[in-house]
């Protein structure tokens, strides 16, 4: 009598032949989406081993969203310089965006100084001039 084969999705785990057996095949696990990836296929007499994907820290946001086969992927917030200011807030799947402060010319004067999430604020100097 043939053995049976195992589907695609099944792996091994008795051998034909022994004892006058047939093959023994088990479901291979499934990882989830979004919370597990593949890190060794289901093959031959192994099953399938998921791995918890990744979870971004607070500091961090996802660079590469998880796949079943591949980790997620995060990556520091960037931090904006003393000369620049926050014009986007990062996202839970974006980084901050930082824009250089706006600079005066010698002809204006800050109006408003920067803040962490606003540009600065120039404003032109009025020419005074003496009357004859």
């Amino acid at each position: 009598m043939p053995c049976t084969v195992c589907s695609a999705d099944q792996f091994e785990v008795v051998a034909c032949g022994l004892d006058f057996k047939d093959r023994g095949c088990k479901q291979c696990v499934a990882c989830q989406a979004g919370v597990s990836y593949e890190t060794s296929p289901c093959v031959g007499t192994n099953d399938r081993v998921c791995t918890p994907v990744a979870q971004c820290q607070s500091t961090e946001y996802e660079l590469k969203a998880p796949t079943l086969k591949d980790n997620r992927i995060c990556a520091a917030v960037r931090m904006c310089k003393t000369d620049e200011w926050e014009s986007e807030a990062p996202t839970r799947t974006s980084d901050r965006v930082c824009q250089k402060v706006t600079p005066c010319s010698s002809t204006q004067f800050i109006r408003r100084e920067k803040s962490p999430t606003s540009d600065q604020v120039c404003q032109d100097c009025q020419v005074w001039r003496a009357r004859p």
